[in-house]
């Protein structure tokens, strides 16, 4: 059994308020309770960017989503959501592919929109989600083949929507395939510590969670 490591946890954590109906008292209280902790990121969608700025005051990464999170999003809607995201606060850029050109290995289509979007965004850290629950092992590998050259920084199995999340299955084939230089988040359904702690010795290096922020005060 892993040892559960809070501070490794933390630092490999991206925060994460995404769900459609939360509001701004949400957002604040999401805020402050995550001010002034050593997380990676929060991670909340692009209309929350300025809010956060406000309340977090530099003191947390900011990371948005991007095309999300369905991902047929034109490629320059995509890169001027980036763009303007990065304008208001954004450090890290989590954006969705096209799952639908993932699915027929419309390579052209995929690096061209990545490449667009990370143009857009040079400063940004740039994160691609590839719904690993909707592939298989080869279409995987496939992405992690073609998508490094376009500049990303991280491969993120999921949105958590639409499709079943992370599976340490995924993150195995994932480092596997990857560069050394290309991280890893899993997202997607994770919400205990022993889980996190799974991941993160599968290969991953950052963990997208809303629920383990509070598991690690537990402790």
């Amino acid at each position: 059994m892993l040892k559960l490591d809070k501070a490794a946890i933390l630092s490999a954590l991206d925060h994460t308020l995404l769900k459609p109906q939360a509001g701004a008292a949400d957002y604040q209280a999401f805020f402050q309770a995550v001010r002034d902790i050593p997380v990676a990121s929060v991670c909340i969608p692009p209309n929350r960017v300025r809010a956060a700025q406000a309340a977090l005051e530099g003191k947390n990464k900011i990371c948005t989503v991007i095309g999300f999170p369905n991902g047929y999003q034109t490629p320059a809607v995509k890169a001027f959501e980036a763009k303007t995201a990065v304008a208001e606060g954004a450090d890290e850029i989590d954006m969705v592919v096209c799952i639908g050109d993932v699915l027929s290995r419309d390579k052209d289509r995929l690096t061209d929109e990545v490449r667009r979007v990370r143009e857009a965004v040079p400063e940004a850290l740039l994160k691609v989600i590839i719904e690993t629950g909707a592939l298989f092992p080869d279409q995987i590998r496939w992405l992690c083949e073609i998508l490094p050259p376009c500049g990303v920084d991280f491969l993120k199995t999921s949105t958590g929507f639409n499709f079943p999340g992370a599976s340490l299955e995924a993150v195995h084939i994932m480092r596997q395939a990857l560069p050394e230089t290309i991280g890893i988040k899993a997202s997607g359904g994770i919400q205990s510590l022993e889980e996190a702690m799974a991941y993160l010795d599968a290969g991953a290096s950052r963990i997208g969670a809303s629920r383990l922020l509070a598991a690690c005060q537990s402790l």
